[in-house]
């Protein structure tokens, strides 16, 4: 652990004091197009005698006098919320001070991101496409394949206007990997909303005395946070889950309020809100294999048509068929979290960036934050890392040549928008998503939010303390990862989270030989898309 992660766990004791004193209660082939046209600027001024942070006062703005009556114009594209948009036309409202000629235009769009990318896709033909956009890695694989895309390398290495040793080392290494886990060399994509996954669970549990039940559960039969913040897979898919319905059912049958409703058909102990995300991060967690990019064809390749994978898939269909696991898709694409605010699921597996989703103000719960389960014997500990990132997109000036001004002038917006006082203000607008720096979970505007002392509990304001507690933990942020971007990855995706639905819903009708054709059928679908 690096000396930053470190620091940050210091101030971060206060609050997780009080929150125990609450719970009293690669290669590129020929095959694979290069990205052309994407060069920084060979005569890029250094000035490293001085301060590289962008809002000192010494900082020299890059587009100088020289520039005051032919002003660089870029524009940003996002589908970020409104509180969010002010937040951005902020930003380039005070970026404006430091690099008076740049003239930066917000444009909110509509949709969803897979629209903006469709949209952005469209636009290239037409030039009707922004210089910095939010992303996700399969949308960047596509940039990347039409040329567009930036090799930010330099940009970031610039020793004047990129980032310094102390700035790469202040990211958080997942965020900063995922920019440059393309089959095509470089860092293409920069961490903006950053998100995980965590595991929600009713209240109720802390403490629940299930011995009548299971005696040497956790030891002693007594269900504690400890016990849940470390639990597998197999601890609680063969041992916890299995215990709360038959607690709940002598419960029931005692003309008690039972701790869990089960009277849904989809009713479940146990959540998962994303059939893709969960098979990704179950091949990562046993080291079974999911994607790559081959080293020989630099071209995705399809891994998880494997006996591992099908193995686990057999395990939660027989956890669907006994009402103790289910996911989105096989609930009919309800979301779990309406479930779980339902009493209808115990735990609810979800995104730490829609961690208000996770509770209702007409039926309040004190929600818990938990990791997700892990493999018993896995390869690694492992939690997927997900939300938008932001890639820059090159034009062509009238004469065919590219902008390279347009591109620099793009990345010093990113820079500004990345530090660290920005990086904070613009993930705590949202509450579930992730500052991307290390520095600033000590800001005092993230230590005021994670300070449970004048929180109520059963409040909106308590999870979120709560989830950005556990968001910001090294022990969160240390085993995030991504997985190898390519076109066709999307593809891959979607095959794997179609694999978690079909085996679930196939329910007692599920053999190997039916198993074997939802993987085979899934495997054969995705390497079609990919190039």
């Amino acid at each position: 652990m690096n000396q930053s992660r470190k620091a940050r766990l210091i101030p971060l004791l206060a609050a997780v004091t009080l929150l125990a004193g609450c719970n009293g209660n690669t290669s590129t082939s020929s095959s694979t197009p290069e990205p052309t046209g994407t060069e920084t600027p060979s005569e890029t001024p250094s000035k490293t005698d001085t301060d590289t942070g962008s809002q000192t006062e010494e900082y020299q703005p890059y587009f100088g006098e020289e520039y005051d009556n032919n002003k660089i114009n870029i524009s940003v594209w996002t589908t970020a919320g409104d509180q969010q948009q002010t937040q951005l036309n902020n930003f380039i409202t005070k970026f404006a001070e430091v690099e008076p000629n740049i003239k930066v235009t917000n444009v909110k769009q509509s949709g969803s991101y897979d629209d903006l990318k469709e949209k952005i896709i469209t636009g290239f033909a037409g030039n009707d496409y922004p210089d910095l956009t939010y992303c996700y890695p399969d949308h960047v694989a596509e940039y990347i394949y039409s040329f567009k895309a930036v090799d930010l390398t330099d940009y970031i290495n610039d020793p004047y206007y990129g980032w310094t040793e102390e700035d790469k080392n202040d990211i958080i290494p997942a965020f900063l990997e995922e920019g440059s886990k393309y089959s095509t060399p470089g860092t293409y994509s920069v961490p903006m909303s950053k998100s995980t996954e965590a595991m929600y669970y009713n209240p109720v549990l802390v403490g629940l005395d299930v011995s009548s039940v299971n005696a040497t559960l956790n030891g002693n039969g007594v269900i504690t946070e400890s016990y849940l913040n470390s639990l597998t897979w197999e601890e609680l898919l063969d041992n916890l889950a299995p215990t709360l319905k038959t607690y709940a059912a002598n419960q029931k049958a005692a003309g008690e309020t039972p701790i869990w409703d089960d009277s849904d058909q989809y009713s479940a102990i146990v959540g998962y809100d994303s059939d893709d995300n969960l098979f990704i991060t179950l091949a990562e967690q046993y080291g079974y294999g999911y994607t790559a990019i081959d080293e020989t064809t630099g071209k995705g390749k399809v891994l998880f048509d494997n006996q591992g994978m099908k193995d686990l898939m057999k395990k939660l269909n027989k956890a669907y068929q006994d009402k103790l696991f289910i996911t989105k898709g096989a609930a009919n694409n309800e979301y779990i979290n309406t479930r779980f605010t339902k009493k209808q699921v115990l735990f609810s597996i979800g995104s730490t960036g829609g961690v208000n989703y996770q509770f209702d103000d007409e039926s309040p719960m004190d929600v818990r934050v938990a990791p997700v389960p892990q493999a018993a014997k896995g390869a690694k500990k492992a939690l997927m890392s997900q939300g938008p990132s932001m890639c820059v997109l090159s034009h062509n000036k009238a004469d065919g040549t590219v902008d390279t001004d347009r591109i620099m002038a793009t990345w010093l917006f990113y820079r500004f928008m990345a530090t660290t006082e920005n990086s904070a203000q613009w993930a705590l607008l949202s509450t579930g998503y992730m500052p991307i720096r290390e520095s600033s979970y000590t800001t005092a505007q993230f230590m005021n939010i994670t300070n449970l002392e004048n929180k109520k509990e059963a409040t909106i304001d308590i999870l979120t303390a709560r989830n950005l507690i556990y968001c910001s933990d090294p022990d969160t942020t240390d085993v995030m990862f991504t997985s190898p971007v390519f076109v066709g990855s999307s593809a891959c995706r979607s095959a794997a989270g179609g694999i978690v639905t079909q085996s679930l819903v196939a329910g007692s009708s599920l053999t190997d030989e039916s198993l074997n054709t939802i993987f085979s059928d899934a495997k054969n679908t995705a390497e079609l898309q990919i190039k």
